[in-house]
């Protein structure tokens, strides 16, 4: 404690912030389980943390998350901070954390959690700017509990990131253009969307995106040229719920599509020329009805010609190289009858 000349405040009503260096240092003991050996660790701040945050960190770190208790919008955002941060440095041999010097402070990947239905302002993020070099957070996760509407603005914070994964919680009440400012994002992952129509505009300026994933959600109709804002894109994966309809317009604009993985539900209607959009597929896995299968496979045949390998199912691919259908399942028994 000497070492960093900390002083301990019993009342955060004694604390007046503003009157307070930035060379101030603070501290505070995130304990173990009663398991292990050690009295816990001594994490160190460069700012003042409530009392209200330290308990929430202090019973996150033991597992004990129905012991949190509710925080404002900026000690929210503060705890997943340092909850983050935490967390990357636990793996280190050490019974201090330093938290204080933001250049040094190394994340990864920053998880955020909303787990209240808050109103956030823009400088309830300004601990960000505290704690760490914005610019060097490459990935984030936020998830989104109970929010009356996920706005662009929140997500304003973190634009620098180049691999975002955002949960919605079955909302779909979210600005049309979420994402428009995420000019150097390269992997997007959306999950838990739930929305009758898949629009266009939600991918407004993800001009460097290589790869989109929408998974565990609910979607009826992809609109028209959907993805065509997104020039880059190489991997697209709809592991999407309702969706069993797939039209030529769907892929419009991935002229640089390679790998693509449509599954959850059985594709029933198909255009025969649904895969001119996409010359230059390699992989594909897909789920398509039975009688379908044959006017699919001699649509591929005509419009991609680099395309190495189809999973049509659990127990059948398609090997372009090699040119035959292998059927797994049929395989197995093959061989078991010559045993």
């Amino acid at each position: 404690m000497e070492k960093f000349k900390l002083q301990n405040y019993s009342s955060d009503s004694l604390i007046n912030l503003d009157n307070f260096s930035l060379f101030y240092k603070f501290c505070f003991v995130l304990p173990e389980n009663k398991y292990e050996l050690s009295l816990g660790k001594l994490i160190v701040t460069n700012c003042y943390v409530p009392n209200k945050v330290k308990e929430n960190l202090k019973f996150k770190h033991l597992k004990q998350l129905y012991n949190c208790v509710e925080l404002s919008s900026k000690e929210l955002i503060m705890e997943n901070l340092i909850y983050s941060l935490i967390e990357s440095n636990l793996s280190e041999n050490t019974d201090i954390i330093d938290l204080s010097c933001s250049e040094k402070n190394a994340l990864k990947n920053f998880k955020l959690e909303f787990s209240q239905n808050s109103d956030f302002s823009i400088g309830d993020f300004d601990i960000l700017e505290k704690m760490v070099v914005k610019r060097n957070i490459a990935s984030c996760e936020l998830r989104f509990h109970n929010q009356k509407c996920i706005s662009q603005s929140v997500l304003s914070n973190f634009v620098q990131v180049k691999s975002l994964h955002i949960f919605l919680n079955r909302s779909n009440n979210y600005d049309p253009n979420l994402f428009e400012n995420f000019n150097n994002l390269q992997h997007l992952t959306i999950s838990d969307l739930n929305d009758m129509v898949l629009r266009k505009n939600l991918f407004t300026g993800l001009k460097k995106l290589k790869s989109l994933k929408i998974e565990s959600s609910m979607v009826k109709i992809i609109e028209n040229c959907c993805f065509e804002n997104l020039k880059n894109l190489e991997r697209l994966d709809l592991e999407i719920d309702g969706f069993n309809q797939i039209e030529k317009s769907n892929f419009y604009g991935l002229n640089k599509l390679k790998d693509m993985s449509i599954t959850l539900n059985l594709v029933e209607g198909i255009q025969n020329d649904v895969f001119e959009y996409i010359p230059d597929l390699r992989w594909l896995k897909i789920r398509v009805k039975s009688s379908n299968q044959d006017d699919f496979l001699n649509s591929l045949d005509f419009y991609v010609q680099n395309l190495k390998l189809i999973i049509m199912d659990s127990s059948k691919f398609f090997d372009y190289e090699a040119s035959k259908l292998i059927n797994f399942q049929r395989e197995r028994e093959q061989k078991m009858m010559k045993l």
